[in-house]
């Protein structure tokens, strides 16, 4: 996302996520990612590992991901704490 490489971006998502982009946007991944309000910056403050799923915290919002065919891949995206409910997410290929 900081390099403005959409394309890049995408192929960390899962199909889902790249999905929730497209439905969005009405745009491809690439293009449509880079028009979402996503703040990735800062640094990882915390992140947790259960078994293929992953928790990270980023500056003020949080990825969740989960085991891909090769490697690690974001299910959701740029999502903050919503009280007693689930996290609410830019992104979500849930």
């Amino acid at each position: 996302m900081a390099s403005g490489d959409g394309a890049d971006a995408c192929a960390l998502l899962n199909d889902a996520a790249r999905e929730s982009v497209m439905e969005q946007t009405g745009a491809s991944c690439a293009d449509g990612i880079q028009d979402l309000d996503l703040d990735l910056g800062g640094e990882v403050t915390s992140s947790q590992i259960y078994s293929r799923a992953a928790f990270v915290e980023v500056g003020d919002s949080a990825l969740f991901l989960t085991v891909g065919p090769h490697d690690w891949v974001i299910r959701a995206a740029g999502c903050v704490p919503n009280g007693d409910r689930p996290f609410d997410c830019v992104i979500d290929g849930s």
